[in-house]
C-alpha cells in the first residue's frame, strides 16, 4: 500500500471503525467511523496487487450517530446503518445527507447493511437490527429531488439469530450470509421467494469466535469472514454447488500481530478485524479494525494459510470461554451470597437502630412533656411568688405606716401627760383581773375562802 504521510495520519485518526466497502468502480473506499460519528471516503487506485491511496475526506452529518455498517448506492452515494439513529443516505460529492422519506420507525440499532440495485433505479436493502435480532428487507425508491422514499418493508430473517452483526449477498443474489454474533456461527440461506421470518438456514459456517463483517467472493463460491474475537479472517468454501450443511474454514490467516490484536482487545469480543471487503477481481482483501484502521492483503496468498491454527483452537476457545463464564458465575454467586449475608446483617442492625430510635423518641417525648410540665409549674410558682411578694411589700408598707403613726402619737404631750393615769389604770385593771380570778377560786373551795 502506498500513501502520503497526510493520508496515513488521516486514516490513523479514524479510531474505532466497524465496516468498509469498495465502490462499484473500486476507485473509492468508504469506512464507517463509529467513535467519530462520521464516515471516511478514501480515493483508491488498484493496479493488480498494487494499492495507492489518495485523499481522505471525513464526512459528518446530524444523523450519523455511531455508524456501524456501510454500502454503496451507486458510485457517489452511500447508505449508513447507525446504531443510534437508523439509516442515513450520504452524497459523497456534496458531502451532505440526501432526503430519506417514509416510515423507518422501529429499526432497532441497525448495525450492517447490504445493497443491491433493482429495476427503475430502486435499491434493495438488507439491514441487520442488532437489538431486535433480525434482518429486515426494505426497498428504497428514488425521488425527483435526489432523495429516496421507503417502499416495501418486512422482516426477512429472525429465527435462531442472536445479534446479527453482518450481512452479505452473493453477486448472483442466490445466497445470503448473516453473522450470528452470540452463537459464534455464520448462518447461510438460499435467497428464494420462500425465504421468510421463520426460515431455518440451510448451512452453518463454524470455527469463528465472534463473526462480524463478511463478503462472498468468486461468484459466491467462497465466503470471507472477519473474526472480531481473534486476529484472523476465515475463508469458507462451499461444497459442490451450494452451502448446505456445516462448514469449517479452509484457511484462517492471521491479519495482525499479537501486539496489535492486544491493543484492541478490551473484552473477548474485541481486538480482531471488524469490516472486510474484496475488490472486483477477487484479489485484494481490505480489512479494518480499531487498532488497525486499514490494511490490504493478497487474498490468493492468504488463502494458502492453514486453517488448523484457528480451527483447532475454536472448540477449545469455546470450552475455555464457557469455563470462564462458569467461574465468573460461581464467583458472582459467592459474592451474591456474601452480599445477602451482609444485607441481612445490615437489615438486622437497621431494625435494632429503628427500635433504639423509637425508644429514644419515646423517652425524648416523655422528657419533653416533663420539661413542659416543669416549665409550667415554674411559671405558676413565679406568678404566686410575685403575688406574695407584692402582698408582703404592701403589708410592710402598712406596718411602716402604722409604726410611724404610733410614734407620732407617742411623741404628743397628750400621750405623755396621760402616761401615769394609763399606768395606774393598767395596774388597777390587772389587780381587778387577779381579784376576779381569786373570787372564782374561792367560790369552789373552803380553803380558799379562809385564806
Amino acid at each position: 500500500m502506498r500513501a502520503s504521510t497526510e493520508t496515513k495520519e488521516s486514516i490513523g485518526a479514524l479510531a474505532r471503525t466497524e465496516d468498509l466497502r469498495f465502490s462499484p468502480s473500486g476507485r473509492r473506499l468508504a469506512v464507517a467511523g463509529f467513535s467519530l460519528d462520521a464516515i471516511a471516503v478514501i480515493d483508491v487506485t488498484l493496479d493488480g496487487l498494487d494499492v495507492a491511496l489518495g485523499s481522505v475526506r471525513t464526512i459528518t452529518a446530524p444523523s450519523l450517530r455511531s455508524p456501524h455498517g456501510i454500502d454503496f448506492l451507486g458510485e457517489d452515494v452511500v447508505v449508513v446503518a447507525n446504531r443510534r439513529s437508523g439509516l442515513t443516505i450520504v452524497d459523497l460529492v456534496d458531502r451532505a445527507e440526501r432526503p430519506l422519506r417514509g416510515d423507518l420507525s422501529g429499526l432497532a440499532a441497525p448495525g450492517s447493511v447490504a445493497t443491491a440495485p433493482m429495476a427503475g433505479g430502486a435499491w434493495e436493502l438488507l439491514v441487520c437490527e442488532n437489538d431486535a435480532h433480525r434482518v429486515t428487507r426494505l426497498m428504497l425508491l428514488p425521488n425527483d429531488d435526489g432523495g429516496f422514499e421507503v417502499g416495501d418493508r418486512a422482516v426477512l430473517l429472525a429465527r435462531h439469530l442472536d445479534i446479527p452483526d453482518g450481512v452479505a449477498v452473493s453477486a448472483d443474489r442466490r445466497w445470503i450470509a448473516v453473522s450470528n454474533h452470540n452463537h459464534h456461527v455464520v448462518m447461510l440461506y438460499e435467497y428464494s421467494p420462500s425465504l421468510g421470518v421463520h426460515s431455518d438456514p440451510i448451512g452453518v459456517a463454524r470455527g469463528v469466535l465472534y463473526p462480524h463483517g463478511l463478503r462472498f467472493v468468486d461468484d459466491g463460491r467462497r465466503l470471507v469472514v472477519a473474526d472480531a474475537g481473534a486476529p484472523f479472517v476465515h475463508v469458507f468454501e462451499r461444497s459442490d454447488d451450494d452451502w448446505t450443511g456445516a462448514h469449517h474454514p479452509v484457511c484462517s490467516p492471521s491479519i495482525m500481530d499479537p501486539d496489535t490484536f492486544a491493543r484492541g482487545r478490551f473484552n473477548p469480543q474485541e481486538g480482531g478485524p471488524k469490516g472486510v471487503d474484496v475488490d472486483a477481481d477477487g484479489r485484494v482483501l481490505v480489512v479494518t479494525s480499531e487498532s488497525q484502521p486499514l490494511s490490504f492483503f493478497d487474498l490468493t496468498r492468504l488463502s494458502e494459510a492453514p486453517a488448523a491454527e484457528a480451527g483447532r483452537s475454536y472448540e477449545i476457545s469455546l470450552f475455555e470461554e464457557s469455563a470462564q463464564r462458569a467461574r465468573s458465575l460461581r464467583h458472582a454467586d459467592g459474592r451474591a451470597h456474601t452480599a445477602e449475608e451482609l444485607l441481612g446483617a445490615a437489615e438486622a442492625r437497621a431494625d435494632a437502630a429503628e427500635r433504639d430510635r423509637a425508644t429514644l423518641e419515646r423517652q425524648a417525648s416523655e422528657l419533653r412533656a416533663a420539661r413542659d410540665d416543669a416549665v409550667r409549674q415554674a411559671e405558676e410558682a413565679t406568678a404566686r411568688a410575685s403575688v406574695e411578694a407584692t402582698s408582703a411589700a404592701a403589708a410592710r408598707t402598712e406596718a411602716d405606716w402604722a409604726t410611724a403613726q404610733l410614734q407620732a402619737i407617742e411623741r404628743t404631750k397628750t400621750w405623755r401627760a396621760a402616761r401615769l393615769p394609763r399606768r395606774a389604770y393598767a395596774s388597777l385593771k390587772a389587780r381587778r383581773s387577779c381579784g376576779g380570778a381569786a373570787t372564782s377560786i374561792g367560790a369552789g373551795s373552803p380553803q380558799s375562802s379562809t385564806s
